[in-house]
């Protein structure tokens, strides 16, 4: 119900759509939290971490730089206003798997590089030249009725293009 991006003069803004998060039930306020920490996060959308491959642990994987996209369906209120949950940098952090670590704000105990229920994250497989996506459970369904609330209103969807998608390109 939003996105975030920098302009020619790597100036970042982002939107919320409040008549799609109305659409859906889901308060805009989260959506603007979401957007502004992955701004505040990444403002140029150009940084991409190398963590482990979804189908094989042990073969890296390019992720993009996205602190809200894992545990997107949790938040938490500040002063009655509901706010998103973001993963926090050890989210990210390559360590010895008995480290522990509070991985995201909340508390929930998503693990690194990983996804909660309604989330998911992107990423670019350089050996196959592939990009993809993991899901939490409900996630695949929620980015849907996303879609079809964009369509119902006449918009389509954004897709973020991110500075990697040129790494992607120079593979091929």
């Amino acid at each position: 119900m939003g996105y975030h991006s920098r302009n020619h003069a790597g100036v970042p803004y982002g939107f919320v759509f409040t008549d799609i998060a109305a659409k859906i039930g889901e308060p805009w306020s989260i959506t603007l939290s979401h957007e502004v920490l992955e701004a505040m996060a990444d403002p140029e959308t150009n940084l991409l971490v190398v963590g482990p491959s979804p189908d094989n642990p042990k073969r890296p994987v390019l992720r993009f730089y996205e602190v809200a996209d894992p545990v997107q369906g949790d938040s938490y209120s500040i002063d009655g206003v509901a706010v998103s949950d973001f993963v926090t940098p050890l989210y990210f952090a390559q360590l010895a798997p008995n480290v522990a670590t509070q991985t995201d704000y909340m508390r929930t105990g998503v693990p690194r590089f990983g996804v909660r229920p309604q989330g998911y994250y992107a990423y670019i497989d350089l050996a196959s030249g592939k990009e993809g996506t993991v899901f939490g459970k409900g996630a695949e369904e929620r980015v849907m009725l996303k879609d079809k609330a964009f369509a119902s209103l006449g918009l389509l969807r954004r897709v973020r293009k991110h500075a990697a998608n040129g790494l992607l390109q120079a593979n091929r």
